[in-house]
């Protein structure tokens, strides 16, 4: 009988090591719960130190100053109150004010804009045509690697047919010596008299006068989004007086699809003039505009999210990955061989400023 008795005996310790166990499953998913919860604390504390510091509507000096104190608050916290669980509810509730605040901020298109945004094309489409008004064409003398250049002002109004556009092109201009960050364009071609004309689209933060940009104001409302219609001689040579390094691209979809885009383009750019937008770093940018214009044409599916989207300077690897270059160009020739700087160099005015930066 004893064998059974201690059979029995060591029977009776199973619920103990059952409830011991559980207790450590739910310790361990207090912990991780807890984690969780003080990690989306400190990035929402973060983001509302970066809204502060940038807040458009308030003077810089006064933004840094309030994102510090905010960036201090825990520390200061912590010194009176000693609740933990007090202390992340003050600092919850503060940062989810800032952002509320931060919410209720409305785009304009009434601001006392720079020289290069202060007047913007807008069209007018048609069912065979588009019009457009104010088209720039600026005219650049000098130049300093990242200084504004001096420049003379012009502007074009033009009339398009819609079944004479021809062709498009992808700028990339890479904004620094490391393939990293960049500005895309497009440009569209179309026949005039049996010549060729280029017309050039830029989504841009439309900055104010005195305004520079910078990569973290734009996480932060601190632009309106416009489209710059430009003559392309205007909006490529103010990349190369900026000291950028532009490549075009030609896209190879069928003329179709490009009047497509064409309208497209056109009708968003008018639209931000009547509802105007945040410009953002990452989700409402130059490259994602181009991205979903080209989406709507295009068979596959490419996300915002893509790596070679944030950094745009590689969008050239996605135009060649999904066919839209031609694809001898695109096995065969270097990525220079698209490189405009040295023959804008060499262009003498007068002469077809397009034609002479293609190869």
């Amino acid at each position: 009988m004893q064998p059974l008795n201690t059979y029995k005996q060591n029977d009776s310790t199973l619920p103990e090591q059952v409830t011991s166990r559980s207790d450590k499953i739910r310790a361990a998913i207090r912990a991780i719960l807890r984690f969780f919860r003080v990690l989306l604390l400190v990035c929402m504390l973060l983001w509302s130190v970066g809204a502060l510091t940038y807040f458009p509507v308030i003077p810089s000096w006064l933004g840094s100053i309030a994102g510090l104190g905010l960036l201090l608050m825990p520390w200061w916290i912590a010194k009176w109150v000693d609740s933990p669980e007090q202390r992340r509810s003050y600092i919850f509730l503060t940062t989810v004010g800032v952002m509320l605040f931060w919410l209720l901020i409305p785009p304009s298109s009434n601001r006392d804009w720079d020289e290069y945004h202060g007047r913007i094309a807008v069209p007018e489409i048609t069912a065979s045509s588009v019009s457009i008004k104010d088209v720039r064409s600026f005219r650049y003398t000098s130049a300093g690697h990242r200084s504004a250049p001096d420049f003379t002002k012009a502007y074009l109004d033009l009339e398009i047919p819609i079944d004479q556009i021809e062709g498009m092109d992808i700028a990339v201009a890479d904004l620094t010596a490391w393939r990293g960050p960049a500005h895309t364009m497009i440009s569209f071609s179309y026949r005039v008299d049996d010549q060729l004309r280029y017309i050039n689209v830029s989504a841009e933060t439309r900055r104010e006068k005195g305004e520079s940009y910078s990569i973290l104001r734009g996480f932060f409302k601190h632009y309106e989004l416009i489209y710059v219609i430009a003559d392309e001689q205007d909006a490529l040579e103010l990349r190369h007086a900026y000291g950028e390094k532009v490549r075009l691209y030609p896209v190879s979809l069928p003329k179709r699809a490009i009047r497509k885009i064409f309208v497209d383009v056109m009708n968003r750019a008018r639209k931000l003039q009547s509802q105007p937008e945040f410009y953002h770093t990452i989700t409402n940018n130059c490259t994602t505009q181009i991205l979903k214009h080209i989406s709507k044409v295009a068979e596959n599916d490419i996300s915002i999210l893509n790596w070679r989207i944030i950094m745009a300077s590689h969008s050239d690897e996605l135009l060649f990955g999904y066919g839209m270059v031609d694809a001898e160009l695109s096995a065969s020739v270097p990525r220079d061989h698209f490189l405009t700087n040295e023959r804008a160099d060499s262009f003498v005015e007068g002469t077809d400023y397009s034609a002479h930066i293609r190869p």
